[in-house]
């Protein structure tokens, strides 16, 4: 008997055939986010026509190959004269069209299970986010070192109890900056040398609010600055203090004499994984970067100055000038024109992001009543509008057994078959609104490793959770006299403000295609870094950004995208050696960024395009101008990092 074919047509998955919709087993109904709904035959038309167009061509081509089996069958030009043979096919088509309607309704069942896996923060809702000040001159009434307020510390509005959880370590010191300017660059010392291409000055001023040295409470700690003010400002001062601020000096007590540094002593906040505003799935920081800087990105507007360094070599003294040339800026320039509003007001100390999340118990769940959905309540906290954002841990608890408990481990995820030889490993799954696919877990379900229902011989479930108020914070009254926010727990004394009014919650896209960009985003190819991948990345931006954001000139600016080749000599162990690696070139349209800074959107592209660093190798992203060709920054080469999927 000669070969069989190849088969052209798709195929149903064998766990497809043989059965219905509403005849499926459990673990299908288990793992799925909404209710089956039919699709009407009217809408599986098309799909119907494409399969059996599919399976005639097939079948031609069957019959050109293997003519004496298909004279047999009775196959002739893509027809069957058997009527058996002919409703077969018709049969597997139609199987065939259901399965393509699924995909192309973007088959929610392993979307959803996949970026829950690996990205689970895509999926929940983006809490509401502010700027908080701590009040430092209370601390020190009499001299003392500095007081740091860890990250994680929570805060409560006065009104509403709406709580907060800082993002940054705060470090509380007795020392204030007095004076902010820009200046032209004529008004340095003749002494002093410029670097070329100098066309102002910032200057900041610091003074000691104690009788020690300026910078002693903060020598072993640094100091963290806020850039505060309209938005032009502060995108000009941004970008000026990263990219066009090439030398620094000191001066001591007004002296006059400028004493130079042998390294800008400035860094960039925010894009560690210790700066986040959510704590990320592994793996995940270059999509956190992009979640954060959509939804929230003044958190990025944050500079640390290197304390140690200054005080090294400035000595003791109790005013302290830190001067910055700054290079490329011409004085008639809007950049120029937005520095000269500079003054001590928008560089803001002991400042930190906070976010609206708090950990919360829910309700104990009886389990005495088997029942296949769970609902999970929140335990009554005098707080407007508590949501539940995630499901943090479950754990099983048994009557008679004080304090003992048996975790339960999340359905969707990595750390199936660690349950130490159990015989039935239970799983629990988040389920959310039938008609509301974004929004939080309201109940779970308990599951085998099948996925079917699942009954446990104890008494209680005991849910930990992550929760928000909503979108109660933007209604939050700012600029109260005695401070918008309190700390209770830690008794902080001094007053805590809000900078800026919370952000609205929000929730990223996930229709149109939006969790599959997801997906093919988490598996990087050299094909997205070419220019016909450009239109891919812009629409995995835009799904990041609010329908009304002001981000889209952002998106817009993003001119040409393309890679090359690249050897460097790097410093790598055993020894230093060439390393082949990637050179992503990302051309964009500076004026796009005159109200958002221009270095904190590469810096967060760069941190995206790190997925795209090979094994044993690097990636390097160069930003160069649309209108001039010129090289605007070139970032330091990233070594590769797990692929998420």
């Amino acid at each position: 008997m000669p070969p069989q074919p190849p088969i052209f047509a798709r195929a149903p998955p064998l766990a497809a055939r043989g059965r219905r919709a509403d005849e499926r087993a459990p673990r299908d109904r288990a793992v799925r986010p909404h209710p089956d709904r039919p699709l009407p035959m009217n809408d599986l038309l098309p799909h119907y026509e494409r399969e059996i167009a599919l399976l005639r061509r097939s079948m031609r081509e069957f019959a050109r190959r293997h003519p004496k089996i298909a004279t047999r069958l009775g196959i002739a030009d893509g027809q069957a004269d058997d009527m058996h043979v002919e409703r077969l096919i018709q049969s597997f088509a139609l199987v065939g069209a259901q399965i393509g309607a699924a995909l192309d309704d973007e088959y929610p069942e392993f979307t959803e299970a996949l970026v829950e896996t690996v990205c689970p923060d895509y999926l929940r809702p983006f809490p509401a986010c502010s700027i908080a000040q701590f009040d430092a001159p209370p601390l020190f009434g009499q001299p003392a070192e500095g007081v740091t307020i860890a990250r994680g510390t929570t805060l409560e509005s006065r009104i509403g109890a709406n709580r907060f959880r800082t993002a940054y370590d705060v470090t509380l010191a007795p020392v204030s900056i007095v004076d902010a300017r820009f200046r032209p660059a004529s008004a340095a010392p003749s002494a002093a040398r410029m670097p070329p291409q100098s066309t102002g000055i910032v200057s900041i001023t610091f003074d000691a609010l104690t009788a020690q040295p300026v910078l002693a409470a903060l020598r072993a700690r640094g100091l963290r600055v806020h850039l505060h003010g309209d938005a032009p400002l502060v995108a000009a001062l941004a970008d000026t203090l990263a990219m066009r601020a090439p030398a620094a000096f000191i001066e001591l007590d007004g002296d006059g004499r400028w004493k130079p540094l042998s390294k800008v002593p400035l860094a960039r906040v925010g894009f560690a994984d210790a700066h986040a505003l959510l704590d990320p799935a592994p793996g995940a920081a270059p999509f956190r970067l992009l979640m954060e800087y959509f939804a929230f990105p003044a958190k990025f507007d944050f500079v640390d100055i290197d304390v140690a360094r200054i005080a090294r070599a400035a000595g003791p003294c109790r005013r302290l000038s830190l001067h910055l040339p700054v290079v490329d800026v011409a004085m008639a320039s809007q950049h120029a024109r937005a520095l000269d509003t500079l003054g001590a007001s928008n560089l803001r100390l002991f400042c930190t992001p906070i976010v609206n999340l708090f950990s919360q118990d829910a309700m104990p769940i009886s389990l005495r009543d088997a029942e296949a959905v769970y609902p999970v309540t929140p335990q009554a906290l005098k707080s407007n509008g508590i949501e539940v954002r995630s499901i943090d841990a479950v754990r099983i608890a048994r009557e008679g057994e004080p304090g003992a408990s048996l975790d339960v481990t999340p359905y969707r995820s990595l750390l199936h078959g660690r349950h130490g030889g159990r015989d039935a490993p239970v799983y629990w799954v988040a389920q959310r609104e039938r008609f509301a696919p974004g929004s939080p877990p309201a109940a779970l379900r308990l599951v085998d490793a099948d996925g079917a229902n699942a009954r446990l011989g104890a008494d209680q479930l005991n849910v930990e959770l992550t929760c928000t108020n909503g979108d109660y914070p933007q209604t939050l009254p700012i600029g109260e006299p005695d401070g918008d926010l309190l700390n209770e727990k830690d008794n902080l004394p001094g007053r805590i403000a809000l900078l800026r009014r919370p952000t609205p919650a929000r929730r990223f896209a996930r229709e149109h295609g939006a969790l599959w960009r997801m997906i093919a985003a988490m598996t990087p190819h050299a094909l997205l870094l070419q220019p016909s991948g450009l239109g891919a990345l812009k629409a995995l931006l835009v799904q990041h950004a609010a329908r009304a954001s002001s981000a889209a000139p952002q998106i817009d600016a993003i001119a040409n995208l393309d890679h090359k080749v690249a050897v460097r000599w790097m410093a790598v162990k055993p020894m230093p050696t060439f390393v082949r690696g990637i050179e992503i070139a990302l051309t964009l349209n500076e004026a796009a960024f005159v109200t958002s800074g221009l270095k904190t959107f590469i810096d967060v592209m760069d941190g995206f395009f790190a997925l795209h660093a090979p094994p044993n190798g690097f990636v390097q992203l160069v930003a160069y101008s649309r209108d001039t060709g010129r090289e605007l920054h070139r970032c330091a080469p990233r070594g590769a990092i797990a692929q998420l999927v």
